[in-house]
């Protein structure tokens, strides 16, 4: 067995602190923390998925995604921006694109201490005029 294997977060679903979670003992990568909503779980060979919980008392950031998604218009993406400003939420990455149909699709990457921190951020983003769609990305 593995005395002191490596713990890493998926990339997939980029697990946050208060998310429910699983470990995958990889046979490359030591074991491998998804969020249970993480639809890559599901291709996982079960006798490889062991129960995974969070350490008390953390204070560190996690990275995760988020996908928004509204009617184009001109400073839709600036809004979206200075609302996560405006929660204290760190941005690290933003990808934002036009659909044929005219919406507007804005993938974040945001650094938060938990899944109630994103929580919040979700919930102001819902707030914005012309935006219809927040949700956790998953790659």
């Amino acid at each position: 067995g593995l005395s002191t294997p490596q713990i890493k977060l998926a990339n997939c679903c980029s697990p946050v602190l208060g998310d429910t979670i699983t470990g995958y003992v990889s046979k490359h990568s030591g074991i491998v923390i998804h969020a249970d909503f993480c639809p890559n779980v599901k291709t996982l060979e079960d006798n490889r998925m062991i129960d995974a919980f969070w350490a008390k008392d953390i204070k560190r950031k996690y990275a995760a995604w988020i996908k928004v998604i509204g009617t184009s218009k001109t400073n839709l993406l600036s809004e979206v921006v200075t609302a996560v400003n405006a929660t204290g939420v760190s941005i690290a990455e933003v990808n934002a694109r036009t659909t044929s149909n005219l919406e507007i699709v804005i993938r974040l990457k945001v650094s938060v201490g938990s899944v109630n921190d994103l929580t919040a951020l979700m919930v102001n983003l819902r707030k914005i005029t012309d935006i219809y769609s927040v949700e956790r990305d998953v790659k």
